[in-house]
């Protein structure tokens, strides 16, 4: 069976989490935050419940194929785009250009591909070969299972500590307003992990170079570079399991287990370095924390169980 589907939704009036006392000029400093000329109030005042929208729309295919000798396939593959003012972990980041907001969701992946597969081996009773006998009842009743998943990078965000490519926003003197950096030419993804090998070109400008590199933006100015404007690592995860059913009498089955999580073992990188300031701008020095169908980094994880139905 094949389907193919678009799906796509539009919210309105989203909580959002909103900075009442958040400036909006430039340049004012305190004096702009519109809570300190009556009350004196400097700190952030945070109303969770001011409405933005949001966007998604996805291409969604999906292809079940049962075969004669005990093998099932699902196959189904997503190229979507998520869109909104802020994450659901997030805060709005610019008061000042509400719209400046609208952005690539942190959680969106371009694309995402799954292949499960559950294969009961053909011998035993009832399967094609070694029907009886000793060996039947040794190599019967196995089952071989496995989900595989595939997906590209989630963009460059922070998990709503700042905006992706952060600089300090201190040089807009606009409390409660984020900052970017500005970046000069085309950005070039190298897809280097670990140190001295960067996930982009992380190049700082020098006044000998005016293309291709970082820099802070100047004072009152807001930096160029947008929010999740860069993918990070792509992600893959292969779980499998091995099954083995035992019938006993007429209503009674036993199923021995054995799964292994992200069973290749293989490390899963995490988002690179976005702050201007530190050493490590532009480089992976983490594993990736939980991410979804697997474990934190990718590391194997194997269990033993047992299940009895009658």
């Amino acid at each position: 069976m094949f389907d193919i589907a678009y799906v796509g939704n539009h919210g309105v009036d989203q909580p959002s989490n909103y900075n009442l006392n958040a400036s909006t000029s430039i340049g004012a400093d305190v004096q702009g935050q519109p809570q300190y000329l009556p009350f004196g109030r400097k700190a952030n005042t945070e109303l969770r419940y001011v409405g933005y929208s949001s966007m998604y729309n996805g291409l969604q295919l999906k292809l079940d194929k049962k075969f004669a000798g005990g093998l099932a396939l699902t196959t189904a593959y997503t190229f979507s785009k998520a869109m909104g003012y802020q994450s659901e972990d997030s805060f709005l980041q610019f008061f000042i250009n509400p719209r400046r907001n609208w952005q690539r969701l942190n959680f969106d992946r371009t694309h995402f591909f799954v292949q499960s597969y559950v294969y009961e081996l053909p011998f035993g009773k009832g399967k094609q070969y070694l029907r009886s006998g000793p060996a039947s009842r040794i190599l019967g009743g196995w089952q071989l299972n496995g989900v595989l998943q595939i997906a590209s990078g989630a963009p460059l965000g922070n998990n709503g500590a700042t905006v992706a490519f952060s600089t300090n926003a201190a040089g807009l003197k606009a409390p409660g307003n984020q900052n970017t950096l500005n970046h000069f030419g085309p950005i070039h993804v190298l897809y280097g992990n670990g140190f001295g090998h960067p996930w982009f070109d992380n190049t700082k400008c020098s006044a000998a170079i005016t293309t291709d590199c970082f820099a802070q933006p100047a004072p009152l100015q807001f930096g160029n570079l947008g929010p999740n404007v860069i993918d990070g690592p792509g992600y893959w995860n292969l779980d499998a399991s091995l099954f083995r059913n035992f019938k006993i009498g007429e209503q009674w089955n036993l199923q021995i287990r054995g799964e292994a999580f992200s069973v290749v073992n293989t490390p899963q990188w995490g988002q690179p370095n976005t702050d201007y300031t530190s050493a490590n701008f532009g480089l992976i020095t983490t594993l990736a924390n939980m991410l979804p169908g697997g474990l934190g980094g990718g590391a194997r994880q194997i269990q033993l169980g047992a299940k009895l139905t009658f």
